[in-house]
């Protein structure tokens, strides 16, 4: 989604494509047709979340399920809304905000991998 603004070092850029590949993601795996928070509100959160990134089971379970679509959620209100209504003139990325926010991406990206529609690890 980003490799080409980062080769170019426009980390507005890449940071503002890389969030909403995660959105493309999202929608792409489950059908839902929404974007930004409310688009992780309607697949990662609540007792039974269309992307599961583990069982659910335990409360370690379930906060950590949440923790990661909190931290979904917080990628899209504090990098991507903000990219997406201010001009690039008012609102700069440094270099280290933008590997910080696409090591947090990864991390998302990597527990989707694991998940499964309404499950993980094919439980």
């Amino acid at each position: 989604y980003c490799r080409e603004d980062l080769m170019r070092k426009d980390y507005y850029e890449a940071v503002f494509e890389a969030i909403k590949g995660l959105g493309a993601r999202i929608r792409s795996e489950t059908g839902v047709d929404a974007d930004g928070y409310a688009l992780i509100e309607k697949t990662m959160v609540g007792p039974a979340p269309a992307l599961r990134i583990n069982n659910g089971r335990t409360r370690t379970e379930r906060d950590e399920q949440l923790g990661v679509a909190n931290l979904a959620e917080g990628l899209f209100s504090a990098f991507r809304n903000p990219a997406a209504h201010e001009p690039k003139l008012h609102w700069t990325m440094s270099e280290l905000d933008a590997l910080d926010v696409m090591g947090t991406l990864s991390m998302i990206h990597r527990r989707l991998d694991a998940a499964g529609p309404g499950n993980a690890e094919g439980v």
